[in-house]
């Protein structure tokens, strides 16, 4: 794991956040072999993480997706699929329709249909509307194994407006592409590379911290 030194503290990480806190958004994008690990990275999350789940891959613009069900067998958290104008729910993994970009406007999911057939930058997309509007609560961009640099922008993005960024270790990645593209952008020192079964204590650890920080400006 590296992660400076956030990981390395003995002092106990509180993953759940009150209700009456604003909910922390968690954009996670994969490509190639990212089914395996989002598998792996929901089975390590805990039921009252209080964070909010938006997971996007890509999909050709007719493709069908059973992500849903993939994801659904190996997660106490609840699934489904994003609908427009819907609102980001705590506990929750929210699933990126095909066929569609998804942006976060305003507190709220908005669809837009791809504006051409060729590849799509799915990830960026939603990344690019995290960064552009940032939610009260806390956010994070995590890059998980796949082809090409979907992501990266996106990444240095969130970066830049004051998320969290973690990435897929390279090394255990079936394809690294993506996450080797994002360590190439944004600013390691800020950053997060680690294994995909300790993305959700890294979350947990950042992102309290975070929601420090928060509380003490209210």
């Amino acid at each position: 794991i590296i992660c400076e030194n956030w990981m390395q503290s003995n002092a106990p990480v509180s993953v759940g956040f009150s209700g009456s806190n604003p909910v922390h958004i968690i954009a996670i994008g994969a490509s190639a072999g990212g089914g395996a690990a989002l598998r792996t990275l929901f089975k390590n999350v805990p039921l009252q993480t209080g964070f909010s789940f938006v997971v996007l891959v890509h999909l050709q613009p007719h493709e069908e997706s059973y992500l849903e069900l993939v994801l659904e067998g190996g997660t106490q958290l609840t699934v489904s699929r994003i609908q427009h104008g819907e609102q980001p729910k705590r506990n929750h993994i929210h699933v990126a329709p095909p066929g569609r970009w998804v942006s976060l406007e305003a507190g709220d999911f908005v669809l837009h249909p791809f504006i051409r057939k060729t590849m799509n930058f799915t990830i960026n997309h939603f990344l690019f509307s995290l960064a552009q509007h940032p939610p009260l609560g806390c956010f994070a961009a995590v890059i998980l194994c796949g082809q090409l640099n979907d992501g990266a922008e996106g990444a240095l993005h969130v970066q830049r407006a004051g998320g969290v960024v973690l990435v897929q270790d390279p090394e255990s990645a079936e394809f690294p592409s993506m996450p080797e593209s994002v360590l190439l952008l944004v600013e390691l020192s800020k950053s997060c590379i680690v294994s995909v079964e300790a993305i959700p204590l890294a979350l947990a650890v950042q992102l309290n911290r975070c929601e420090g920080l928060l509380q003490t400006r209210r």
